[in-house]
């Protein structure tokens, strides 16, 4: 779905008037539900915008809308999940593609790579993207796709998106970023170069954690026209129900992730000190490796943060328990915070090697922080991690 045209409003006031459109007397101010699977035609052969809910949905149109004007693409286009967003731009490539990725990568990414497009004769090439010679070197002979998230999960590694995005044009590679961690308000890739951004709408855009969902969004027309022919003829895409309430979520998404953020850079620095942790990565931090490229390139460091118990694993299980405020869980970006442990959830199914290459250990746990008092949380980690 094609996105609305810009003003000169700010981007709340703009999102609102997208999400909620011309309302006249006696209509309902709250976007109605759509969940008719079929739509009237008007005469044989005739040409109508909705026909079936598999190739258009007027709920499904309003949120596509409101994403593509959030990363300032063209169009956007909303599927089942963030995976299978992720496997709709591999679609976009020709058999047998050949793409370079970091060795940070998603688990379900890497997962997606290795059991379905490997097999069917797509060669992957994973190298560190903040080595910016070896990325060149590794497309210097062709290849399609240069594909990365920055902030990594859950290592929270940032990537020179524009400086990638030179690199993908030379080679003639389409560069797509999964922008999940950072969102439209931390980053837009489209911004800096990027032909695609992929996004989990599970995660913050959803943020209360009740739906499932993926988009795409393109900065071409032509490829924005490519992508839609796959989202109708494959059909895997965001129910009426689910776009519903992507929507709803997207009125306040903006409110949420500035104080999820706000939020994490005070934990952050709270833990930055603590003696039972080896590591605090969080961009926002002055110590981190690429806190300078984050200050260039990102608006808000987002609200992940990842940490390394000295004591290991079993000192890990006891902080987790000791939380109260803190659920140890599936996924990231909901009102509640979160406790993931990558090495057995997020990246479970990555080979130990590849875990190990990526700098993944099983100290490692990721802090999705919510809207609770930044303080409250703080206290409740520093008990928890107390001997």
């Amino acid at each position: 779905m094609e996105a609305a045209d810009k003003d000169d409003g700010a981007l709340e006031s703009r999102l609102i008037e997208i999400l909620f459109g011309e309302v006249e007397p006696g209509d309902p101010l709250s976007p109605p539900i759509v969940l008719s699977t079929n739509f009237k035609h008007g005469g044989v052969g005739e040409s109508w915008e909705y026909s079936y809910t598999r190739t258009g949905n007027p709920s499904r149109a309003r949120l596509e809308r409101a994403l593509a004007f959030l990363e300032s693409g063209s169009s956007a286009y909303s599927f089942s999940s963030g995976v299978a967003a992720m496997a709709m731009v591999f679609r976009l490539l020709p058999p047998r593609f050949r793409t370079v990725v970091p060795n940070e990568l998603y688990g379900g990414t890497e997962r997606l790579l290795r059991t379905l497009e490997v097999p069917l004769g797509a060669e992957v090439r994973s190298v560190d993207f903040g080595d910016l010679a070896a990325v060149r070197d590794a497309a210097s002979d062709g290849v399609d796709l240069i594909l990365t998230e920055s902030p990594t999960n859950p290592r929270l590694t940032v990537y020179d998106l524009a400086a990638l995005s030179k690199i993908a044009k030379d080679a003639g590679a389409l560069f797509a970023v999964d922008n999940t961690f950072a969102t439209p308000l931390g980053q837009r890739p489209l911004e800096l170069g990027a032909d695609l951004v992929i996004h989990s709408l599970t995660k913050y855009l959803g943020g209360h954690g009740d739906l499932l969902g993926g988009a795409v969004i393109v900065r071409d027309e032509a490829l924005g026209k490519r992508l839609l022919r796959l989202q109708r003829s494959i059909g895997a895409v965001l129910s009426p129900f689910d776009s519903f309430l992507a929507t709803r979520s997207l009125v306040s998404f903006p409110l949420r992730f500035r104080r999820q953020a706000e939020s994490a850079k005070i934990i952050a620095e709270g833990l930055r000190d603590h003696p039972a942790l080896s590591e605090v990565l969080y961009p926002g931090l002055r110590n981190h490796p690429n806190h300078q490229l984050a200050r260039k390139q990102m608006a808000y460091f987002g609200a992940i943060i990842t940490i390394e118990h000295q004591g290991g694993l079993e000192a890990l299980h006891r902080t987790i328990k000791r939380s109260r405020r803190f659920t140890l869980a599936e996924g990231l970006g909901s009102a509640e915070s979160l406790f993931g442990h990558p090495a057995t959830m997020s990246h479970a199914t990555m080979p130990a090697e590849t875990r190990e290459r990526a700098g993944i250990r099983e100290g490692h746990l990721r802090l999705s922080i919510g809207l609770e008092d930044p303080a409250d949380l703080l206290r409740d980690l520093q008990m928890a991690l107390e001997p």
